[in-house]
């Protein structure tokens, strides 16, 4: 068996699941010129966590977002991430149906109270799965931004330091919706954890820097 396409089958579902289509709002995107990918790790400037900051706590994962984020673990509390979203947008039951039928895959699940000014709701989530511990980060990355190269334009691709971690870094460009994501992989005991933050197009530079402070408090 070829483990590193067995991977890659394992990651494309990851982040099939992981790029929550459901919340995602829908408008074509110009391609963009793609960023060349860094051969060399850069460490992420850390910056401190706002005392008025929240801990969410996942599935063996745990990340610190702005109070006005909601979430938690959906392996566990759904039913409460489900009224918290039907709070802020009418259908959260319908856009719950991939994580009700992949539960195993979500280690967390976060979005915020309101709608941005497009009618996008910015989120985070946390999928996992299972990897050969013989493929390294380098390999899962290329591996990752494979699987996303069919529908987004990947802007940039490289690896990085998040707490003396190494992690694959993604940053995409949807090419058949009005969303931005960012990317963050890591390797743990065999097991990948993708970390997703997502932003209209119109929010995601005024978000980027929050995804950034917040990937430097990810635990796992």
């Amino acid at each position: 068996m070829d483990f590193f396409f067995d991977a890659r089958a394992r990651i494309a579902s990851v982040i099939a699941l992981s790029s929550l289509s459901a919340l995602v709002g829908f408008g074509r995107m110009e391609p963009v010129a793609a960023r060349p990918p860094q051969p060399s790790p850069w460490q992420l400037a850390a910056a401190p966590v706002p005392s008025d900051w929240q801990r969410l706590q996942g599935e063996g994962v745990a990340i610190a977002l702005p109070s006005h984020f909601l979430g938690g673990n959906p392996q566990t509390e759904l039913e409460v991430i489900a009224a918290q979203l039907a709070t802020a947008i009418p259908d959260a039951e319908q856009r719950l149906t991939s994580i009700r039928g992949n539960l195993e895959s979500f280690a967390l699940v976060a979005f915020d109270s309101q709608l941005d000014e497009t009618g996008f709701l910015t989120n985070l989530n946390i999928a996992t799965d299972t990897v050969p511990t013989d493929l390294t980060t380098e390999e899962l990355l290329a591996a990752t931004a494979e699987a996303l190269a069919e529908q987004s334009e990947i802007v940039a691709s490289e690896l990085v330091e998040v707490n003396a971690e190494t992690s694959g870094r993604l940053l995409t460009r949807s090419l058949v919706a009005n969303v931005q994501q960012l990317f963050y992989l890591f390797v743990q005991n065999g097991r990948l954890y993708v970390v997703v933050y997502s932003a209209s197009r119109d929010a995601f530079e005024q978000q980027l820097p929050i995804f950034e402070q917040s990937i430097q408090t990810f635990e796992f």
